[in-house]
């Protein structure tokens, strides 16, 4: 368990199981990445950062450090030792839904809408490879994105009038399959596959009010 002062959130286990990374804000201004064993130790201090950032661990390759630079975010390897190290990639500030590719070589991101419709994940490599574009049949506002460990697809949630979907989608986004699609009062939030994508966990939300009628004394 991460304690301390400020408010702990935004972890990443390393790849090599050894480590939990995680930031930790504000406390005088600033907000920090924090490591702590995984299994279980005193928090220490990675590296301190100015401004809006997060971390993000890939399931079998590096962390990365990402940090809104003068309009775009800067994305740098993260060394939980060591701290920041070379910048790898730079992206739009309007963006939805980054999520690092379980190889560690490439992040991923939602484009804003075009007509009214937002269903293009972008993915930029660590590795001056081109970008390429991944669009989404069948969909009217992607909201979040998490890869299955394999890299086999991804999870990202359709956000209609008609309510939310949680979506399985393949890596050239031709075929999506509907994993749960709540009656009201429910509402998907997010899904998580686990390590071994046998079991997903999903986080819904509903909402429930009262009316009250007030009258003068």
């Amino acid at each position: 368990m991460a304690t301390g002062p400020g408010q702990q959130g935004y972890a990443g286990v390393t790849s090599d199981g050894h480590w939990l990374l995680y930031m930790n804000g504000p406390i005088t201004g600033d907000d920090m990445v924090m490591r702590v064993p995984l299994g279980g130790g005193i928090p220490a201090e990675v590296v301190r950062l100015f401004g809006s950032q997060r971390l993000q661990c890939a399931v079998r390759g590096r962390c990365v450090l990402i940090e809104s630079k003068n309009d775009a975010l800067v994305v740098s390897t993260l060394d939980p030792v060591n701290g920041r190290g070379s910048e790898v990639a730079r992206m739009p500030s309007y963006t939805w839904g980054i999520r690092i590719l379980p190889d560690g070589d490439a992040l991923s991101f939602i484009l804003p809408p075009e007509q009214g419709i937002r269903n293009r994940v972008r993915v930029i490599s660590f590795n001056a490879q081109p970008s390429r574009d991944i669009v989404v049949k069948g969909v009217t506002a992607l909201w979040g994105l998490s890869w299955l460990p394999s890299g086999s697809g991804f999870l990202s949630m359709d956000v209609a009038e008609s309510g939310r979907r949680l979506l399985l989608i393949s890596p050239d986004g031709a075929s999506t399959k509907v994993l749960w699609e709540p009656a009201p009062p429910f509402s998907v939030v997010w899904g998580m596959p686990s390590p071994d994508e046998k079991h997903l966990a999903i986080n819904a939300s509903s909402r429930h009010g009262n009316v009250w009628m007030i009258t003068d004394f």
